[in-house]
């Protein structure tokens, strides 16, 4: 077996290969009895999977073809499915395991998070994606700060280590929307919350929630500190400097 074919050769080992064909750009597409179609490089890298988690509509496919226009077209077992296969773009939704509405994306040492209107997902390595145990709720951002990953949730701020996300102690008594920094004090951060800000400390092992900060009172979705020290934040509808 040629070098860089093991992964490839394991997935057609189990997957039944009934036809293929050469796209366009070199690249080799093998229709599968039981899962669907797989993209794959010359060197074995396998390129894409088109099954029906990604809106193929059946996954027994017993003939391919291309057309002038670089549509790649499937005759399936139940009707026949047409794939955009080199649009740049990928669209995810619930059949990839992503759910609720999408309030932020970051990109982490090699991983991929995607905060909703419900859970925190992170990609796995087949391309779906999985939920963070514990992260019921609203996931506003995802900040990097002290060689740590942070979630600004609702309610509370949670520390976020491998696949798994922690609660700060106390922290739940905000719900948390956003991070910001201070200029000279790289060891705390600012909450933003949906009723002013409260304030986290790194101890060196660990962040601690240490208090809430009194005299502003209106919900934070954003918080900058400029260079003479003064804060500018902003609410649903208003923009404000703290001093």
């Amino acid at each position: 077996l040629p070098e860089g074919f093991g992964q490839l050769n394991a997935f057609l080992a189990v997957n039944w290969p009934y036809c293929g064909i050469v796209l366009p750009d070199g690249t080799y597409a093998v229709g599968t009895i039981t899962a669907g179609i797989v993209v794959f490089s010359a060197d074995g890298t396998i390129r894409n999977l088109f099954d029906k988690k990604a809106g193929l509509y059946d996954n027994t496919v017993y003939n391919l073809y291309c057309d002038k226009n670089r549509n790649l077209w499937a005759a399936l077992d139940n009707g026949i499915s047409r794939i955009d296969y080199e649009l740049p773009f990928v669209h995810y939704t619930e059949q990839e395991g992503l759910l609720g509405s999408v309030l932020f994306v970051k990109y982490f040492r090699e991983h991929l998070f995607i905060g909703t209107g419900q859970y925190l997902h992170m990609q796995k390595p087949d391309g779906s994606f999985g939920i963070a145990p514990g992260t019921y709720g609203q996931s506003f951002a995802l900040t990097e700060a002290k060689n740590t990953l942070l979630l600004a949730q609702n309610p509370g701020i949670y520390e976020v280590r491998g696949d798994q996300a922690f609660l700060i102690p106390h922290s739940d008594r905000i719900t948390t929307t956003c991070f910001g920094t201070l200029n000279n004090h790289p060891e705390y951060l600012l909450a933003g919350g949906d009723n002013g800000f409260g304030l986290i400390r790194f101890n060196g092992h660990a962040w601690e929630f240490k208090c809430f900060m009194k005299g502003f009172n209106f919900p934070v979705y954003a918080i900058w500190q400029d260079p003479s020290g003064d804060f500018w934040t902003s609410s649903l509808t208003s923009l404000y400097k703290v001093r």
